[in-house]
């Protein structure tokens, strides 16, 4: 197994509702497919550090050496997790949580329902304003807004 290395100067911090958000796909729920800007590999490593790897289905992900631009990783990951799990993922079945304007806006364009969650470096307001249907304060209470979403548009596999 590797060790996992923190960059230098870097201090490094998980997140409010990260370590509970985990078990999602492997208990039963989605999939929980990530659509980081960053190269596969960058975000396999960010996951790693924090000893989060295994608990993200970054098969059913898409990133940004997939396609330049951020609205196509929308479909990359529809089709990647409809792949893995016989499930076909649309607009009306697929939920965006992202942390900054520049997700928040690819899911607008993808025509996907849009989370922002406000943990990061964006505020709640500046998520609201590129146009997040739903905002988050933290990854606990993204997690309860997925849930209310999840009961009528969970697809079934067939």
């Amino acid at each position: 197994m590797a060790r996992r290395r923190r960059p230098p100067g870097k201090r490094l911090a998980i997140k409010s509702g990260v370590r509970r958000r985990q078990g999602g796909h492997q208990d039963g729920g989605q999939p929980g497919g990530r659509c980081p800007v960053h190269l596969g590999e960058v975000a396999r490593i960010k996951l790693e550090v924090f000893g989060l790897d295994g608990h993200f289905d970054l098969a059913s992900g898409a990133y940004g050496d997939d396609d330049p631009e951020r609205p196509k990783l929308v479909t990359v990951a529809q089709r990647r997790a409809g792949e893995l799990t016989g499930v076909a993922f649309n607009s009306d079945t697929t939920v965006l949580v992202g942390d900054t304007p520049k997700d928040v806006e690819a899911g607008m364009q993808a025509g996907v329902h849009v989370i922002g969650v406000a943990a990061g470096k964006s505020s709640g307001p500046q998520l609201r304003d590129a146009g997040a249907h739903e905002v988050a304060d933290d990854l606990d209470q993204c997690r309860d807004m997925l849930k209310q979403l999840a009961l009528p548009r969970c697809p079934q596999a067939t």
